[in-house]
């Protein structure tokens, strides 16, 4: 259990840096920042720094009487208290869609207000690409774009899809979960992110409601972000359903993922 725990934070977004301190702490609890700094060689100073991030996050408590110390959460109480956090890269893209309110229209990036606004901009989106498009989707929005996406299959736009809930079938590369949508709706609100041919995103809420957010974007650190976003949950899918994954990403991620893949053979083969 304790290391499906540690296994779990680093799949949620959380650094390595921090699971490993949630770990200890889940060994020497109740413990203080310095008590942590020690078993984890850091200073105190950044101890007291993870361990309140951490306590933000609701992930551990503080013990109630006396000098700051920690305990963590119950297994059980943990789970489900992650279960109904989002994942890490929409909790980032709220973020930014709060900080980028005053910058809509520059011809950059753009905001796109309510469900069938987000829904027009997606399928424009689909319909300008021309080479590869990069969706982290729900079934609900895949059945709406469903006809753009086998169009642009048809035409032959590389596509690739990931979701934590079971899609329809679109064409193209699905990697998803297979999870009930039902159920997700019970502790996620739905999102989109799509990235066409590596020059423009759509990334935002996907909700019903009027007031749902997205942004549209060619800024090129925007755009990275979301194309990160879609191949990272592709890449931790593979590795927890032992799925091979290149192949669809490697058009997707362009001509960088075969020099980093240059680069690790060169330092596996010289060590």
């Amino acid at each position: 259990m304790d290391d499906r725990i540690t296994a779990l934070l680093a799949g949620l977004g959380y650094t390595s840096v921090e699971a490993r301190f949630h770990k200890a702490l889940r060994a020497l609890h109740p413990a203080s920042a310095a008590e942590l700094a020690q078993a984890e060689r850091l200073p105190v100073a950044a101890a007291g720094s993870i361990m309140l991030r951490l306590e933000r996050d609701g992930i551990v408590r503080r013990v109630a009487h006396g000098p700051p110390r920690w305990e963590p959460l119950p297994p059980e109480e943990l789970i489900e208290h992650l279960k109904r956090r989002p994942p890490p890269t929409f909790r980032e893209f709220e973020d930014v869609l709060a900080a980028l309110g005053a910058s809509a229209g520059n011809g950059e990036v753009t905001n796109v207000s309510g469900y069938e606004a987000l829904l027009a901009a997606a399928r424009a989106l689909v319909g300008r690409a021309r080479e590869t498009l990069a969706l982290s989707i729900w079934c609900r929005e895949t059945s709406e774009l469903a006809h753009d996406l086998r169009a642009a299959t048809a035409r032959g736009v590389h596509v690739v899809l990931f979701s934590f809930c079971d899609l329809p079938d679109v064409g193209g590369h699905s990697f998803t979960y297979g999870l009930p949508e039902s159920e997700l709706e019970d502790f996620w609100r739905h999102r989109l992110v799509l990235v066409a041919d590596r020059r423009e995103a759509l990334f935002g809420g996907a909700g019903r409601e009027a007031t749902s957010l997205a942004v549209s974007t060619s800024h090129p650190a925007l755009v990275e972000m979301a194309l990160s976003t879609v191949s990272l949950d592709i890449t931790l899918l593979g590795h927890r359903l032992e799925r091979e994954t290149g192949p669809a990403l490697a058009p997707v991620l362009g001509p960088r993922l075969g020099s980093l893949d240059e680069l690790l053979e060169r330092k596996a083969s010289n060590r």
